[in-house]
C-alpha cells in the first residue's frame, strides 16, 4: 500500500480520477490523534448518497459524526462522515452488491449461490455514510 495508496491519492485528486468514477479519496483528521489522513476507498450510491465500505481501523474516527473532504473525479467537497447503523449497513452493502459483476469490487470474496446473512455483511464491513455540501 505505500505505493497503490500515493498513486491512487494522485489519480483521485485529478482530472484522470473522473475516469475512475468511485475512485474517492477521504480527507479527515484522527478523533485522538490529529493526525491528518488522506485515505483513498472506492464510494458508492446508496439511497442518493455517497458510501463507503471499509474493514479499516480508521473507520472509527466516524463513530460519531466527524468533518471529511472528499475529492472524486477531480473535486472536492466538505461535509460530515458517519458509520452508519449495522441494520443499515448490511442494506447498503447488498444493494451496492448487486449492481457490481463481482463482490470483489467491494473486496469480497462470495462464493457464487452464497446469499450473505446480514451477520456476515456486518461482520466484514463497516458502512461510512457521507453527507457533502
Amino acid at each position: 500500500m505505500r505505493i497503490a495508496n500515493p498513486v491512487t491519492r494522485a489519480a483521485a485528486g485529478s482530472r484522470l480520477g473522473r475516469r475512475f468514477g468511485s475512485l474517492t479519496v477521504l480527507h479527515f483528521e484522527g478523533r485522538k490523534s490529529g493526525r491528518r489522513y488522506a485515505v483513498p476507498v472506492m464510494a458508492y450510491d446508496f439511497n442518493g448518497a455517497p458510501v463507503v465500505f471499509t474493514d479499516a481501523g480508521w473507520a472509527a474516527n466516524f463513530a460519531d459524526a466527524a468533518p471529511v473532504r472528499v475529492r472524486r473525479g477531480g473535486r472536492t467537497r466538505a461535509g460530515v462522515a458517519r458509520v452508519a447503523d449495522p441494520r443499515a449497513a448490511a442494506d447498503g452493502l447488498r444493494a451496492v452488491l448487486e449492481t457490481l459483476r463481482n463482490p470483489r469490487g467491494v473486496g469480497l470474496a462470495i462464493d457464487k449461490g452464497h446469499v450473505a446473512t446480514d451477520a456476515e455483511l456486518n461482520a466484514v464491513r463497516s458502512m461510512i455514510c457521507l453527507d457533502l455540501d
